[in-house]
């Protein structure tokens, strides 16, 4: 990222600690982070850091700002026997329980922006995020310091424990939105009194996009493609789901391609290049002509709002793929891997181009896709109006963060 922190001299200021997964391959956590840290460079009283969910890569991370690691590290290796392997992971947890309170010190606020950090299906059981976030929000409470939820997505919860750790996590949060209905109502059914909290757009509806959108290509197409293998509750079905979706996303493309367009597969998240590389695998082992696909390794949220503004149309899974294109106007179509895609689209104004991964249509992304194209220039005024609300939206929601930040450093 070119993105710099302004780092300030004056004693009589606030300092803010930015929390997520940065850094690690998804181009969305970043992208939040991105535009969260460019509003407070804004504000000349304000100082801010971020504190990584993950193993820190400063390549992906901005210049000029002290980034520390909130995780621990532990031997990968496989343990064959219970106790080892449940005093590994109870381990990592104190450390990184203790790193937290250690970073939180001499902090006025610690900011969660943005990110499906309430989603069950990140992995893990209650003992991955669910526990992560609970800890993380009694480290700030511990060190006296606010916490901050900020436009944030949620899942339906099942596991009776993740609920817990989720619920109480959420509770001692003093402030929190929501980037949609659903994820506001699914916090509400796991107990949290959601009553005084804020729907607020995701975070990335109001990042900066280039000015020239000029096409290169009017019959380019982007499929984003995911490294998807389905629920974490079936990891037994993992490879079955997998090959099913990676059949229709080759079915697709091939179909793109018989049709006089170029494909480019666009990824969100690091993960997802062995899913794009076998996609070309396939499509050559199946004698379908691959001149025409190429693969956009996008490094950054901007190397992929370059990608797609060169592009005709999207149909992708990724939720911040969804993003991109609805900030560069483009005709979109969601393949959803969650509630997340079709929440979104609703917000947009275009429930009409979007279906499930897990009963996906090859049919019928292309019957949304023509439609999706043939009134490209409507749609186009009616994404205009959704980013107006969403950045209006996020502009008020900024403005009561702003005032939190200058009123603790008062």
């Amino acid at each position: 990222m070119k993105r710099r922190n302004r780092r300030r001299s004056s004693h009589n200021h606030s300092r803010v600690m930015l929390v997520g997964a940065f850094g690690t391959g998804n181009l969305g956590n970043d992208a939040s982070l991105c535009v969260v840290g460019d509003r407070l460079n804004a504000l000349p009283s304000v100082t801010w850091s971020v504190g990584v969910l993950g193993p820190v890569n400063r390549a992906r991370l901005p210049d000029g700002v002290t980034v520390e690691s909130l995780v621990a590290s532990y031997s990968s290796r496989r343990q064959t026997r219970f106790w080892p392997t449940a005093i590994n992971k109870i381990t990592k947890k104190v450390v990184e329980f203790g790193k937290m309170l250690l970073a939180f010190r001499g902090v006025d606020l610690v900011v969660v922006p943005g990110m499906g950090v309430f989603e069950e299906r990140l992995g893990g059981g209650p003992w991955g995020a669910p526990l992560q976030m609970l800890l993380l929000a009694a480290a700030a409470r511990l060190n006296g310091i606010g916490l901050i939820l900020l436009s944030v997505g949620a899942d339906n919860v099942t596991n009776s424990l993740s609920r817990k750790f989720f619920r109480a996590a959420a509770e001692r949060a003093y402030y929190r939105s929501y980037r949609d209905e659903y994820s506001l109502r699914a916090m509400s059914m796991i107990g949290v009194d959601t009553s005084r909290d804020p729907v607020v757009p995701d975070l990335v509806l109001a990042y900066e996009t280039p000015v020239e959108r000029l096409l290169s290509d009017p019959r380019s197409i982007g499929v984003g493609v995911l490294r998807y293998y389905g629920s974490h509750d079936q990891p037994e079905l993992g490879q079955q789901v997998h090959e099913r979706y990676l059949n229709g996303i080759c079915d697709l493309v091939a179909r793109l391609v018989d049709a006089d367009f170029s494909v480019t597969l666009l990824i969100g998240d690091g993960a997802d290049m062995d899913t794009a590389r076998e996609v070309v695998e396939q499509l050559d082992r199946t004698h379908v002509s691959t001149q025409s696909v190429s693969i956009a390794e996008s490094l950054s949220f901007d190397d992929l709002l370059e990608v797609v503004g060169k592009l005709t149309a999207v149909v992708a899974s990724r939720y911040h793929n969804i993003v991109a294109a609805l900030l560069m106007s483009k005709p979109t179509v969601s393949i959803g891997y969650g509630p997340k895609n079709a929440a979104l689209m609703s917000q947009a104004r275009l429930p009409e181009y979007c279906q499930d991964i897990e009963s996906l249509d090859v049919d019928l992304v292309i019957q949304q896709l023509d439609r999706a194209l043939a009134s490209a220039d409507h749609d186009a005024d009616v994404i205009s109006r959704f980013m107006k609300r969403s950045q209006e939206g996020l502009c008020r929601q900024y403005a009561e963060l702003f005032d939190r930040c200058e009123a603790a450093a008062k």
